[in-house]
Order: C-alpha cells, then sequence, then structure tokens
C-alpha cells in the first residue's frame, strides 16, 4: 500500500501534537517540550491524508499537487513559530521526502478515432 510512506510524516505529527512532558531519569531533568498546537497538526494530518487517498486511487498529478500544498503549509507553520524547534527539522525533512518521491504521470491523451489512421490525397509521387 501507498500510504506506507506517509506512516512516518503522520506518526510525527501525532507525537508532536500530544505535546512533551517533563522527563526524569536517574541523572538529569530535561524541560517540558511545547507541544505542536492541535489546530496546526490537525490541519497537516488531514493534508497528509489527502495524498495517501489520492496516492490510493493511483493518481500521482493530483498527490504531487497536495504535497506541495502540505510542504508551503508546513513551512508557514514553521515561519509563524507554531511547529516547536525540535519538530521542525524533522517534519519538513519527511514532507520534501513524501515529495520526492511522488511521480505525476498524466493520462494518455483521447485518441477521438483517428489513430494511426494516414490521409491519402490522392496527389504525389507513387499516385496513379
Amino acid at each position: 500500500m501507498r500510504t506506507a510512506r506517509l506512516l512516518p510524516l503522520l506518526a510525527g505529527l501525532a507525537l508532536a501534537g500530544c505535546g512533551g512532558g517533563t522527563v526524569t531519569t536517574s541523572m538529569t531533568t530535561t524541560a517540558a517540550l511545547a507541544p505542536l498546537p492541535g489546530a496546526t497538526a490537525d490541519q497537516l494530518a488531514a493534508e497528509a491524508d489527502a495524498i495517501a487517498a489520492d496516492l490510493d486511487r493511483g493518481d500521482g498529478c493530483a498527490a504531487q499537487a497536495d504535497v506541495a500544498r502540505l510542504r508551503a503549509d508546513t513551512v508557514a507553520a514553521i515561519n509563524a513559530h507554531l511547529v516547536p524547534g525540535p519538530y521542525q527539522e524533522t517534519l519538513l525533512g519527511r514532507v520534501q521526502a513524501l515529495e520526492a518521491g511522488i511521480t505525476c504521470v498524466p493520462p494518455a491523451p483521447a485518441d477521438n478515432g483517428q489513430g494511426n489512421r494516414k490521409k491519402k490525397h490522392g496527389h504525389g509521387k507513387g499516385d496513379g
């Protein structure tokens, strides 16, 4: 299934959207990691779901358009400081990897019944 390529992206969005907590080990305590705002995570995940649906239908051209939108929205979210620093590179890298793996193969043009027929005009060399 082609949607397998989207699993790392969706998993990253889900984890980032959950937010972090304070992590304590026997040696150190780290500060809580700011979560990706739920609305931003939901928007990017919905766009990733649309790409998965496009790929499941075999429509690489629609998927290519949708992944370009996802990339633009991801960059906009990063620039708006909605994506915490530790997630930015990973998230954008996964979107770009997904984009690089999608190919648009336009459908062949309609034949309109003309096919390979050649018209004879009855003039020129060899006619006669």
